[in-house]
């Protein structure tokens, strides 16, 4: 396996690259889905599905359910990562442009930073600084063009704090007991999907199965996604940087643009890539320039090490 500093190779490249296609993907499958399914009855079925297929992985590797405060560590991060970040993603997408959704959604590694210095587990840094500077200015301009075209002020609110969750479950997961990933993503998942199946409940939402076509192989897209990205990141994070694959979340926007624009008809804004661009820089700057220990937003984080043998404690 490559040392921390060495360059990936090809074969990590290749996998690398294939997350920032899922990643990117994501942002459009979701707002497919939600042309039939409510939004938090649709993020609910993709996680009620997922989480049995992580605990057959689970299974299968002999893997055991955490238990004390690593259990807790882990139903705090799926409450964050997959309840909080993706109802708040599910509802903000009904009228947020995915192209934006996505480009807002880059400045988690940053978010992430900021939290990890309020709570003292980083140390100042001026670059940081400037940086955060840089993504408000972004994300203003962004906010700016949207109010013009139209999207409500409060779906696009919604994308800013689901970023802030997925920066949150990346603080649990520094602070978390040492946790075997598949646990601490089955356990999160199961969490999740509990959070949004009693949002669902709240809200009054259709529980229905999709019947068009189009939104079956959204779902069951998104659904598999949730897991091969956890077992790809997995993989990468083994043989790569954890800061090199942090990149993901500021590529995977290219993605969503351009894929979105194609399958969604999603209009190439000026004053909209100009803050998205804006974004990236502040990203880098801030926050990607040095070591960052922090994966994409709105996946399964797969950064808690293993806590020792694959069948677990």
């Amino acid at each position: 396996m490559p040392g921390a500093d060495e360059r990936p190779d090809p074969r990590t490249l290749t996998g690398f690259g294939v997350v920032v296609v899922l990643i990117g993907l994501n942002f459009v499958a979701v707002r497919l889905s939600n042309v039939e399914l409510a939004p938090l009855w649709g993020a609910a079925l993709r996680y009620m599905v997922a989480t049995v297929l992580v605990a057959a992985l689970m299974f299968a590797r002999r893997v055991a359910v955490p238990r004390g405060a690593s259990f807790w560590a882990s139903a705090l991060f799926g409450t964050l990562n997959f309840g909080v970040f993706f109802g708040l993603m599910y509802w903000a997408l009904v009228a947020v442009p995915a192209g934006v959704a996505s480009v807002v959604l880059a400045a988690v590694p940053l978010f992430t930073y900021l939290m990890a210095l309020a709570l003292r587990l980083e140390s100042f840094r001026w670059s940081a600084l400037a940086g955060a500077v840089i993504v408000i200015g972004g994300i203003a301009l962004i906010a700016a063009d949207g109010i013009r075209a139209g999207f409500p002020v409060m779906r696009f609110l919604a994308v800013v704090v689901a970023a802030l969750a997925a920066a949150a479950a990346g603080i649990v997961i520094k602070r978390a007991p040492r946790t075997h990933p598949l646990a601490m993503n089955g356990v999160g998942m199961a969490a999740g999907a509990l959070l949004l199946l009693a949002a669902t409940g709240v809200a009054g939402e259709a529980v229905v199965l999709p019947e068009g076509a189009v939104t079956r192989w959204a779902v069951v897209y998104l659904i598999l996604s949730s897991v091969l990205l956890f077992v790809l990141l997995v993989w990468v994070i083994g043989r790569w940087t954890a800061s090199g694959v942090a990149y993901a979340t500021v590529l995977a926007p290219i993605v969503t643009i351009l894929v979105a624009h194609v399958v969604l008809d999603e209009p190439f804004r000026v004053q909209a890539l100009g803050g998205g661009a804006l974004v990236v820089v502040g990203v880098y700057w801030g926050a990607l320039r040095r070591r960052r220990v922090v994966a994409g937003p709105g996946v399964p984080l797969p950064l808690a090490r293993p806590e020792g043998p694959a069948k677990g404690r």
